[in-house]
């Protein structure tokens, strides 16, 4: 390291490898240090859960849910959007616009071990999550496409396209979740599982799948979830191996 750099108090030597390097590094260490008193914290007030196995996954970007009114610009964009889908599915035309991530995702959850019980921890992480995920989903319109259209038509029976389209909008809620999908309100999505994309279905972040899979192994693990940023947590949960979430108070020092 340059004698200046040291003098000055740098850590790194100033380029930009060096000291993305040197914050990687500080990130890694602050959260080993975060998950060792969060675990530390858990086994004092919950001995008995937190005497499982434990894993412990971090959720980032951090972004607390603001609820905001949807804006007029953002309807009619979504109601262009389903316009030319609309029009695809009248000519025939089924393009899936989440294929290739979709059949992603149904990969990695085809090849996690099966469980006759499916295990509560990764339904507790995404409601800890309260859907960051669906951020994607606001540019992508809900990855709603003609496929999805003819797919609501076939279990509506006498109905059509347009009516696919009414519903749809119909199913807007009044508010959404700052930045993220027009249908992430304040009780998660506003479409029922049938409506819902084959992506937005079967998505599963690098977090959800960690703890997919190893729950799948060891279906009595805890699981230590913070969200924040650099390794930095705003807020982490312990959610026993039963699912129960408790909130850790503080564990960073």
């Amino acid at each position: 390291m340059p004698v200046l750099a040291r003098l000055r108090g740098l850590m790194h030597c100033g380029s930009p490898a060096c000291r993305d390097r040197h914050e990687r590094h500080g990130t890694s260490q602050r959260r080993e240090e975060h998950e060792r008193l969060a675990r530390q914290q858990a086994i004092r007030r919950w001995p008995a859960d937190a005497a499982a196995p434990t894993a412990a996954v971090w959720l980032e970007p951090h972004a607390p849910p603001r609820l905001v009114k949807r804006k007029p610009v953002e309807t009619a964009a979504f109601e262009q959007h389903l316009l030319a889908a609309a029009a695809l599915a009248l000519q025939g035309q089924k393009p899936d616009l989440g294929k290739v991530e979709a059949t992603e995702a149904a990969d990695i959850l085809d090849d996690l071990p099966q469980s006759a019980t499916p295990a509560p921890q990764p339904g507790a992480l995404c409601a800890h999550c309260a859907g960051r995920c669906c951020r994607i989903g606001l540019a992508s319109h809900a990855f709603v496409d003609a496929a999805l259209l003819e797919r609501w038509v076939e279990r509506h029976p006498g109905s059509g396209v347009a009516h696919a389209l009414q519903a749809y909008v119909g199913a807007l809620p009044e508010r959404h979740v700052q930045g993220s999908c027009l249908f992430h309100g304040a009780r998660g999505c506003a479409l029922p599982r049938d409506d819902r994309s084959a992506v937005c279905n079967r998505f599963a972040c690098d977090a959800l799948q960690q703890v997919q899979q190893t729950t799948a192994v060891q279906p009595g693990t805890a699981v230590i979830a913070s969200t924040g940023v650099n390794g930095r947590a705003h807020r982490t949960v312990f959610i026993a191996p039963d699912g129960r979430t408790q909130k850790l108070k503080d564990p960073a020092p």
